[in-house]
């Protein structure tokens, strides 16, 4: 008698943006390497949003009815920071990865990239090249956890741990690091564009001084500070040096040869394979549920495509 077919465990990709989204968005590449899986045959998938007609700041992703009228097996949940939606999610009894962030209110497994050690990394290189003074363009986002109709605006996560490792760096040398330039969180990135066009050259005209280099919280804002440092004539390196951080998606090119940054690179198909392995534990129950969180944190490489000028004195 032949042994009945077993069910493919089938994994929820659950995500703040809409689900129609995913797929073309910055986790595009954490999105297809599940949709691989899927086509292999080894698991079904699906992608869970956030809802039309729920209110985003309030509603970080799915409803929980929504999440258990999918009979999934295990949750994979991207960039959703809010502590007790994710606690809400962790008592469904779910094998639970969280990519992209930490909780720290639950046990949940986590693939983070290693932001502030990236951050010390650029720190240390601006300090060891001879640059004075440092400033860092920061993303700031509306605060999910305040009431609604509130304003409050906090520093995004990711801008945080970058900035903190930069500022770390700095602590024991003579570079100065400027005040951050907040930018809103738009799901627009056009709007970075238009905000830094505007506030770099006021900035810059109220201090009296330009930044001998400038980093922040992603490659999307320092193209952007590129932009703006041309148009105000300056240039890169020459005038201002530059270093961002960067998601890699292996599948294009996406920064025409005269707007690359140096930066420090992460890889997205990394995330999703650690992902996958602390998922297959649970599922597989070599890893009981009552295992502490695990946390895996992939190190950024640095590369560099000659945005940073060596100001450092001739030895004698």
């Amino acid at each position: 008698m032949a042994e009945p077919s077993r069910r493919l465990p089938c994994i929820g990709l659950l995500h703040w943006h809409l689900a129609s989204k995913v797929k073309d968005n910055y986790c595009r590449e954490l999105y297809r390497y599940f949709d691989e899986r899927r086509a292999a045959g080894q698991i079904e998938f699906e992608v869970l949003g956030c809802e039309l007609g729920r209110n985003p700041e309030s509603d970080p992703g799915p409803s929980l009815e929504a999440v258990r009228n999918a009979r999934l097996d295990a949750l994979i949940t991207n960039g959703i920071w809010n502590e007790p939606y994710l606690g809400d999610l962790h008592a469904l009894g779910l094998p639970m990865v969280s990519v992209d962030f930490q909780p720290r209110g639950s046990a949940i497994d986590a693939v983070t990239f290693s932001n502030e050690s990236a951050g010390e990394q650029i720190g240390r290189i601006f300090a060891e090249t001879g640059h004075r003074d440092v400033m860092f363009v920061s993303v700031f986002r509306n605060d999910r956890g305040m009431a609604l109709g509130a304003t409050k605006h906090i520093e995004d996560d990711t801008s945080l741990e970058r900035r903190s490792g930069v500022q770390q760096a700095l602590v024991t040398t003579n570079v100065e690091m400027w005040p951050t330039l907040p930018l809103l969180v738009r799901d627009d990135a056009t709007n970075y564009h238009l905000q830094l066009v505007a506030k770099l050259p006021k900035m810059f005209q109220s201090l009296g001084q330009v930044p001998q280099a400038i980093t922040g919280h992603d490659n999307t804002v320092l193209h952007s500070v590129y932009e703006a440092l041309t148009r105000m004539n300056l240039k890169v390196p020459g005038d201002v040096s530059l270093i961002g951080f960067h998601g890699v998606d292996r599948s294009k090119d996406e920064v025409p040869p005269d707007r690359r940054v140096n930066c420090m690179l992460f890889c997205w198909q990394d995330m999703a394979e650690q992902a996958w392995k602390l998922l297959q534990g649970r599922l597989s129950g070599k890893v009981p549920p009552e295992t502490a969180q695990r946390l895996v944190s992939l190190p950024g490489q640095y590369t560099d495509f000659g945005t940073v000028r060596d100001r450092r004195e001739p030895s004698a």
